[in-house]
């Protein structure tokens, strides 16, 4: 996402999340690997401190983090200029 955004660009991110870390654990280690199984995916849900380190790994900055309703991540992010 670095290299496509402009200088100063934003990307906004919608994704799954959920508050509870224990939450989040129980989903990526027990839940996610089943379905995988199934052949329905793979997939991880990330919490603010994950995101907020991919983005510093990036080069970029986390302007907004919201969780929305009960599992709604919305998180706003910008390439700095």
């Amino acid at each position: 996402m670095s290299r496509v955004l402009r200088p100063g660009g934003r990307l906004v991110l919608r994704d799954m999340t959920m508050r509870s870390a224990a939450v989040r654990w129980f989903c990526n280690t027990i839940e996610m690997p089943l379905i995988h199984l199934a052949g329905k995916g793979d997939v991880k849900i990330y919490g603010r401190e994950e995101i907020s380190k991919l983005c510093e790994n990036a080069g970029l900055h986390m302007e907004a983090f919201e969780i929305r309703s009960f599992c709604l991540l919305h998180c706003v992010v910008r390439k700095p200029e």
